[in-house]
């Protein structure tokens, strides 16, 4: 015990010679991403206070940046103790009046909403002023109901991050409609919010939920035609009301816009984005394939609408049709091509598609120069399902990465790709392509194998 107390000096002996402000800026770095756990008084800043008298009053006595980044666990079994609200008090006094990022996490399944739930999330209300990042992991509808008394008292907020299991619920919350400086939501199932003019700050909008939920396109408008500032929009699924009075959307310009990724025909018909940079259209896997069949068709009126000179990369999930050989030629600029496939129907019509493009993408104009996407630097194709093979990865694919030889870096094909497909000059010039420095793989197989074997996913 001696001997290894002695080990420990000595390590932390040219650290108690810091000063404190030297010492402090080090026990910052200490806090990860995710913060510190408010009720694991033996771990995070806590653990430093214990060490020494000096190390005890830097970590006290700081800038209070050390304890403004907390993590509240309700899972966590300090959580369960009779003073819960002790460590939570100490933490928020520490952080002396700074602003806080707080994540609330909910995540374990607990027969109740106890009163000491309750309190913990009252005395986050009554500091809410200070919240800066707010993350609420499977919230329920008590914490909501405790939560709305922040509506119109979060003037800091500039981050939220909400995350629950799939769940369709009927009304978004309105607790984030004000908050002046927000800059960037994420939303992972359950509810969406409520979001407009009261946020002009607004950049980032990420909507990942899956499941179809009954929130209308009609906020996700508001936002667009509200927003000026947005720079990523990120909407997956939106519950259409066949039903319902058919809205017709005005268009909506948006300069600012970077980033889009969503599938929606009615947002993506209503949109003008002349700075777009990246696409990504991710059409639902278990949304019917007929009905998206003229989607390809909006995406391309888009492109033609807006210019989209800028736009690098363009990701297609779930969806091809022959409209993407009017779409190539409309993004010059574009660097990243990507295919990815959850669901595979109508193969044989897909995969002349598919030989179509290639053929497209080898053709040269008179002086030699490539036609479209001339300075196309990455291709993958992924297909998750298995069927009898893709059998338009042949020799029109090998003529296509031959013809860009010079500018292509990285070709990537995951799947069910047939065998003997590739003949002697066929792999003769994949390898020389590969000496060039090319990367090439099957499946996570560099260099491709050309054995002739059928290489499945």
């Amino acid at each position: 015990m001696l001997e290894k107390q002695s080990r420990l000096r000595s390590i932390l002996s040219p650290l108690r010679c810091f000063p404190a402000e030297i010492l402090s800026e080090i026990f910052e770095h200490t806090v990860g991403p995710g913060g510190y756990s408010v009720m694991n008084t033996l771990d995070g800043p806590w653990s430093l206070s214990h060490v020494s008298r000096h190390w005890r009053a830097t970590a006290v006595t700081g800038s209070g940046v050390l304890w403004s980044n907390m993590y509240i666990g309700i899972q966590n079994c300090g959580f369960r103790k009779k003073d819960h609200l002790s460590p939570l008090r100490t933490c928020l006094t520490r952080s002396h009046r700074r602003n806080i990022s707080v994540h609330l996490d909910y995540s374990v399944i607990l027969p109740k909403f106890e009163d000491k739930d309750e309190e913990m999330v009252q005395l986050l209300v009554d500091n809410c002023e200070r919240c800066y990042s707010l993350e609420i992991s499977d919230y329920r509808l008590e914490i909501l109901i405790v939560l709305h008394k922040i509506r119109g008292r979060i003037p800091n907020l500039t981050n939220v991050v909400l995350r629950r299991p799939e769940q369709a619920i009927a009304t978004p919350i309105r607790i984030f409609e004000f908050p002046p400086k927000l800059c960037a939501v994420e939303i992972h199932g359950g509810f969406g919010v409520v979001l407009g003019p009261g946020n002009p700050s607004l950049i980032s909008y990420e909507d990942y939920r899956r499941s179809p939920p009954r929130d209308s396109l009609h906020e996700h408008f508001t936002i667009l035609q509200s927003c000026h500032n947005l720079q990523t929009f990120t909407k997956l699924h939106a519950y259409h009301d066949s039903l319902g009075p058919q809205v017709q959307n005005p268009p909506v310009i948006l300069p600012q816009l970077r980033q889009f990724q969503g599938s929606h025909e009615d947002l993506i018909q209503c949109m003008t984005t002349p700075n777009l940079e990246s696409f990504h259209l991710d059409v639902f896997r278990l949304q019917s394939f007929s009905n998206n069949r003229n989607i390809l068709l909006n995406v391309r009126d888009l492109f033609i609408r807006s210019g989209c000179r800028c736009l690098s990369k363009l990701t297609l999930s779930n969806c091809a049709t022959s409209h993407i050989l009017n779409i190539l030629p409309l993004v010059p600029a574009l660097a990243v091509f990507q295919f990815e496939f959850t669901i595979w129907k109508d193969r044989d019509i897909d995969e002349s598609i598919f030989r179509s493009l290639f053929q497209q993408m080898t053709n040269v104009d008179e002086v030699g120069m490539l036609k479209v996407a001339p300075k196309l630097r990455e291709l993958s194709f992924m297909v998750v399902p298995r069927h009898n093979g893709m059998s338009c990865f042949d020799g029109t694919l090998l003529n296509m990465v031959a013809s860009r030889g010079k500018t292509l870096e990285k070709v990537e094909v995951k799947g069910y790709v047939q065998s003997g497909v590739w003949s002697p000059e066929h792999v003769s010039v994949f390898e020389t392509l590969l000496k060039g420095g090319m990367d090439i793989s099957l499946n996570n197989f560099r260099p491709w194998d050309f054995s002739g074997a059928s290489v499945n996913s």
